[in-house]
């Protein structure tokens, strides 16, 4: 099942080769919040995620938030890292990812999402059309539906 099936799998934001992905025509990043880039049940931002943003930007690579957390959630992390942030995101739908890579007047195959749900941020960039890198989550600590999500994640990935 191809919509399942991420382009990379990485265990953190970290893991992900910066120049790599540059050269590969990448230049934007649009990133979920929540278990991606902080734990779930935080709003600590690390130096470590304010390091890596910086380089992603200092590569010329645009940083945008997609997150399905709250709107205030967003608007605050967002504010914090610099970088613009679409909350209350309703991914898997397409409507946002496409509003995100309009607004930098991009193409597609220009764009990564970066997320930690199947159902979620990997299925919405694959059902518009652009790569997705799929992250172990930061912590266990989740609402019960994401919970019962994983569950059905293990049968259609990979």
């Amino acid at each position: 099942m191809k919509l399942f099936k991420a382009d990379y799998i990485c265990k953190t934001v970290y893991d992900i080769n910066i120049e790599e992905i540059k050269n590969k025509g990448i230049k934007m990043v649009l990133l979920d919040i929540d278990n991606t880039i902080i734990s779930w049940d935080s709003s600590e931002i690390t130096c470590e995620l304010r390091d890596w943003i910086e380089e992603l930007k200092n590569q010329g690579i645009i940083v945008r938030i997609l997150s399905n957390a709250n709107k205030d959630r967003v608007e605050k992390i967002s504010q914090e890292l610099g970088v613009k942030g679409i909350g209350l995101a309703l991914k898997p739908f397409w409507k946002n990812y496409k509003k995100s890579i309009k607004d930098e007047r991009l193409n597609k195959n220009e764009v990564l999402m970066v997320g930690d749900q199947v159902f979620t941020d990997l299925l919405g960039a694959k059902i518009y059309g652009i790569k997705c890198v799929l992250v172990e989550p930061l912590s266990k600590k989740e609402l019960r539906s994401t919970k019962f999500m994983r569950k059905l994640e293990k049968y259609v990935r990979d």
